[in-house]
């Protein structure tokens, strides 16, 4: 069977890819760490860029890999990226209490003092909205990341606190599209898998 794409083929906006914007994942990209994905960019440039997938969550938690979160929730970790997958990040809005964390868009941050977050979590402070956890990122070569957005691989969106640290899986990615121009609400409506609609 052929199936039609072109008809939910949508020309990408001309918001420029930077620090702080999100990547949303045009409905037919098929690969695996990036399928109805939104991507936090977290350093755009020359040179390239680097950002966090934010919906893709792992079946490992927080309290899996620290000793000592017995009592606390399980803590999902999302998975970042294909990237360093050995490597731990974290979002949050807690910057002003967490020493060399680094402010990506306004009252969003990245890292900082691992320990210090460690006792804020284990002082029973929320984590849902305001700190999230995070395997390996994704990373553009020169140019690659440009390169995809002309080709419509993604579409760049201003950052939202809530889809950065709150909703998960393909609810997060509807929301991202349903926040943007009507006209790519379409999207909505390709089946995520065709063959199986």
């Amino acid at each position: 069977m052929i199936i039609k794409t072109e008809i939910f083929k949508i020309k990408h906006n001309d918001l420029a890819p930077a620090a702080g914007r999100m990547l949303i994942a045009e409905p037919f990209l098929k690969e695996q760490h990036f399928q109805r994905s939104v991507v936090f960019i977290i350093e755009c440039h020359d040179e390239g860029g680097m950002g966090i997938v934010l919906n893709k969550v792992s079946n490992v938690t927080l309290n899996d890999i620290i000793e000592n979160l017995d009592n606390i929730d399980d803590i999902p970790v999302y998975i970042g990226g294909p990237v360093s997958k050995d490597r731990l990040f974290y979002l949050h809005t807690l910057g002003d209490i967490i020493p060399g964390a680094t402010e990506i868009a306004d009252g969003i941050y990245i890292d900082g003092d691992f320990d210090v977050i460690l006792n804020y979590i284990r002082s029973g402070n929320p984590v849902n909205g305001c700190i999230r956890f995070f395997v390996g990122y994704s990373g553009w070569d020169v140019g690659q990341l440009v390169e995809e957005i002309e080709n419509n691989s993604w579409l760049v969106a201003e950052n939202d606190k809530k889809i950065i640290l709150s909703l998960n899986g393909d609810f997060a990615w509807r929301s991202s599209v349903l926040s943007m121009d009507s006209i790519y609400h379409a999207w909505l409506n390709y089946p995520k898998d065709p063959l199986y609609n």
